[in-house]
């Protein structure tokens, strides 16, 4: 479950190099669901981008979230992938469900979500 009492997600990034950070996307939990709790998630995402150079990316590892409910991935990685374009990519190997939730965010954003592994 997503803090509802911190604005920042920095504590739970860890610095790859000088242009690459990661995050643990289950930090917020290991099932992500609604558009209210991903907007949280997405405020406290967003303070750390809009804090970090802009060439730098951000890799969310998605490996260890068992369930991502479309509209939780659309709040969060779909209006990150739109407002920090070519800022963010996904990382780890989704489980099927996460998968079909990120896809579904690629087909109504428009948006292509970059994996790395």
């Amino acid at each position: 479950m997503v803090d509802r009492n911190s604005n920042s997600a920095e504590g739970s990034v860890l610095e790859m190099d000088k242009n690459s950070y990661y995050f643990d996307m289950a930090q917020f939990g290991s099932i992500l669901s609604g558009r209210d709790e991903g907007l949280l998630a997405y405020n406290q995402l967003n303070n750390l981008l809009s804090k970090l150079p802009k060439s730098t990316i951000l890799s969310i590892d998605v490996s260890r979230v068992q369930i991502l409910n479309p509209s939780f991935a659309d709040e969060t990685i779909g209006t990150l992938l739109i407002n920090y374009p070519g800022r963010v990519e996904v990382a780890g190997e989704p489980s099927l469900p996460v998968k079909k939730s990120l896809e579904t965010v690629e087909e109504s954003r428009g948006v292509h979500i970059p994996f790395t592994r």
